[in-house]
């Protein structure tokens, strides 16, 4: 008897916006995963006109390898990839991924892990 093939792992993103400039931007994790990477959109109502740059934390400390990302996009046309840990990062429920913004305007993050 053949049996169904099932792949337990499940891609997930994790999604904050804010119109503000200089926002740290967070969300909750809800189960336990492996951080992927990440982007930053920028506002479609605002123009990023020199270079800015984010560090993405996990529960408040820096990402190994995600820290000093610098922001470039302009008027909300593209999305500035953040790249991923150089060490692998693990989440459990309750952690916060978040943002922490200098010199960039308000925009969308999007998180990108994987359940386990």
């Amino acid at each position: 008897m053949a049996l169904p093939n099932y792949f337990p792992f499940k891609t997930r993103t994790y999604n904050a916006s804010s119109t503000s400039s200089n926002t740290i931007l967070s969300s909750a994790v809800i189960s336990r995963s492996k951080l992927i990477g990440g982007f930053y959109t920028t506002s479609s109502v605002a123009s990023q006109t020199a270079v800015g740059v984010v560090d993405v934390t996990v529960n408040g400390s820096t990402a190994t390898g995600m820290g000093a990302i610098t922001i470039t996009t302009s008027t909300g046309n593209s999305a500035t990839n953040l790249g991923g840990p150089t060490a692998v990062t693990y989440l459990k429920e309750g952690d916060v991924l978040a943002t922490v913004a200098s010199s960039v305007v308000g925009g969308t993050v999007t998180f990108i892990t994987q359940e386990f």
